[in-house]
Parts: C-alpha cells; structure tokens; sequence
C-alpha cells in the first residue's frame, strides 16, 4: 500500500482564520484561567482582607506608637493599675 492510498482524500479546505472582535477578546483570559468565577471571589476575598486588616492594623498602630515613634506606655499603664492581682486570681 502506498502513502497515496493512507491519506484522505477530502479537501478540509482554507486554514480558519482567528476570530475577530468581541469573540477574540474573550480567548486571552480564558487561556489564562479568569473566568467570572474566579473574578467574584477575588473582589470577595479582597473585600474581607480590607475589612479585617483595617481594624486591625489602627488597633496595633494605636497600641504601640505615640507621638510618632514606638512605645508600650499603654501596657505599663494597663498592667501596673490596682487590683489587677484580683482579677487575675478570679478568672483562674
């Protein structure tokens, strides 16, 4: 047998050109795996870290800096106050 007879004999015709327009737009992110699925628990998750690290990062600003430079005035006040042994001996 001979490679004439193993090829197909039918013409697939002109190569297919790549889409133009809003079709082709669409192919990059899909190739890079952003599908709106994705998108939305990003913006989600994004949203949460906001709106944990926010408090949290003023409560640790507030806690450790006055006047512009670092300190722990505020746990020496705290914990130097009266009646401290006292509350520590009621909560064990």
């Amino acid at each position: 047998m001979t490679d004439q007879a193993l090829r197909p004999s039918v013409d697939v015709g002109p190569a297919v050109a790549r889409p133009q327009g809003r079709s082709a737009s669409r192919r990059w992110w899909q190739r890079r795996g952003l599908r709106p699925e994705r998108l939305i628990i990003a913006g989600v998750v994004a949203i949460i870290v906001y709106l944990v690290l926010t408090p949290l990062l003023y409560l640790l600003w507030e806690t450790f800096v006055q006047d512009g430079r670092l300190t722990l005035d505020g746990f020496r006040a705290a914990y130097a106050g009266t009646g401290l042994a006292a509350l520590i001996v009621n909560s064990l």
